[in-house]
């Protein structure tokens, strides 16, 4: 049997934690589009996220859109980046419309493994810092 604890004790350690800035790990991927004028079937908008989950399960329809979206492309995560309290970030699994009031973020894979960055949003050291630099009262925005 392999003996994990012993593999990562003297490996893990504060010693050999390295800080980087969130945009060392992700980018912000800003394709501004006109949803009519795109052959995108589906939009993604905050109320198509859920607390705590990777996964989209519900999606609302392009046609009834005003004004430009974001596009997200498959492997993206859309971060609503309003109300971070209600923890928010979700994996695409299509390209697709996304909310101009939400982030669309694509690891960096020279410092993120991008199969790992959905769950780091999730992590609660995240969600801390996210809550932490929210601006506002009644609907705080990053």
């Amino acid at each position: 049997m392999i003996n994990l604890e012993k593999i990562f004790k003297n490996k893990l350690t504060k010693e050999n934690f390295v800080n980087v800035n969130f945009s060392e790990l992700a980018e912000n991927i800003v394709i501004k589009i006109k949803p009519k004028e795109s052959n995108l079937k589906k939009y993604i908008g905050l109320e198509h996220l859920d607390t705590e989950s990777l996964k989209i399960r519900r999606f609302g329809d392009p046609e009834k859109l005003v004004g430009d979206k974001l596009m997200i492309s498959k492997g993206d995560i859309i971060f609503a980046k309003r109300n971070s309290y209600l923890k928010r970030a979700a994996i695409s699994e299509i390209d697709a419309i996304a909310s101009a009031h939400s982030l669309v973020l694509r690891a960096k894979s020279l410092k993120m493994q991008p199969n790992f960055f959905g769950y780091f949003m999730l992590s609660e050291t995240f969600w801390k810092r996210a809550i932490k630099i929210s601006v506002g009262s009644l609907s705080p925005t990053i």
